[in-house]
């Protein structure tokens, strides 16, 4: 999912949002996030959010838990696209992301 928000994203937020997933119960056993820069708007932000879950998670859903805007969503088709994508600018300068698994 590709998630935008109009408050500033960071780490922190992020962080967040894979608290919320996890306690939702839904099945999820990772979580991966990519936080970039916007091409039009160098100051804003928006992640890229990879989940590995058990059970199918609507958008009406994963918006709900986060109560943020979600602006994209759909099921991986394939599992090097949707890796080559999110992870296209983890080599740039200040790029931030992070592979989150669920708190013993």
């Amino acid at each position: 999912m590709v998630c935008r928000s109009p408050y500033k994203l960071n780490d922190y937020v992020l962080y967040k949002w894979t608290d919320k997933l996890f306690k939702a119960s839904l099945g999820i056993s990772k979580i991966f996030w990519v936080l970039e820069r916007d091409k039009g708007d160098m100051t804003s932000k928006h992640a890229h959010v990879l989940l590995e879950c058990s059970e199918e998670i609507s958008h009406e859903q994963a918006t709900a838990i986060l109560n943020n805007s979600i602006v994209s969503y759909e099921e991986v088709r394939s599992k090097s696209g949707a890796s080559n994508y999110v992870t296209k600018f983890v080599t740039h300068p200040n790029i931030e992301y992070d592979l989150v698994l669920p708190k013993s």
